[in-house]
């Protein structure tokens, strides 16, 4: 795999993780529908973000940990648009569990991807 397509793969496939283990530990429907309406709004926001930060291109930690605090942000609000939920108080503690869950999840692989493209 060319190193210029390793990052945003893998950058998609943490989202999708994230997207599956929130669906499973709330108990929730796993559906197409239900993967997709919880996965395009994060994935769409994260790849848009770094088209207008130019993340893949120029790169760095800082450029990366604004990518994820905007697109999170934005993503979240995508989704509660487009749901209609959560609300209130419970979209505060989803913003939070989503930014630091996505963080963490981010983290861990950028961390394995910096050794992996390092080796080549």
């Amino acid at each position: 795999m060319p190193e210029n397509l390793l990052l945003p793969i893998g950058d998609g496939a943490v989202f999708l993780v994230f997207t599956v283990v929130g669906l499973i530990s709330h108990k929730d429907k796993f559906t197409p529908y239900h993967i997709l309406v919880n996965f395009i709004p994060l994935t769409l926001s994260w790849f848009l973000i770094a088209v207008i930060l130019d993340t893949y291109g120029k790169g760095g930690a800082v450029r990366v940990a604004a990518n994820w605090l905007l697109a999170v942000l934005a993503g979240v609000a995508v989704r509660t648009w487009w749901v209609g939920s959560p609300n209130g108080r419970d979209l505060w503690v989803f913003l939070t569990v989503a930014l630091v869950t996505n963080g963490a999840f981010l983290l861990v692989w950028r961390l394995a991807a910096s050794r992996l493209l390092v080796r080549r």
